[in-house]
């Protein structure tokens, strides 16, 4: 009972730990993606200066097949994927490799592949075996 016990307090505190890294992680790259991201155009009913950063961003985790937060290593899958159309191709590309080198699999690529572009990113994790898509708010 104790061994269980201590078992989620360790996996409770890795969580902490790696959020917080990946919430560092995701303020260094999304300068970096930002940079790639196609300039932002004015719309006609802007009433006010509103910031065109996205206000979430992806992360990839390969992990088991519970999801376990702490088979989620950040130090091995440290990319962040900013909630633009440029930063989810990529984590569309990031998926696609990683099916290709046999780390994970994806039991309806095609419906994956429209919650990525088009939806819910974190939707995939339902068709995903060893990998996990994390959405992290940034503030």
């Amino acid at each position: 009972m104790k061994t269980m016990k201590s078992t989620s307090h360790i996996e409770k505190l890795a969580a902490g730990i790696a959020k917080k890294a990946v919430q560092d992680a995701v303020k260094a790259i999304t300068e970096k993606t930002r940079e790639a991201s196609p300039i932002p155009t004015a719309t006609e009913n802007t009433t006010h200066n509103t910031a065109t950063e996205p206000e979430h961003a992806y992360i990839f985790f390969n992990c088991d097949t519970e999801k376990t937060p702490s088979s989620m290593n950040i130090r091995f899958n440290n990319e962040a994927y900013s909630d633009t159309p440029y930063g989810r191709r990529a984590l569309l590309k990031k998926i696609e490799t990683e099916i290709a080198i046999t780390s994970i699999r994806v039991s309806n690529m095609n419906t994956a592949r429209e919650a990525i572009l088009n939806g819910d990113p974190t939707k995939a994790n339902e068709l995903m075996e060893y990998g996990c898509i994390e959405l992290l708010t940034m503030s």
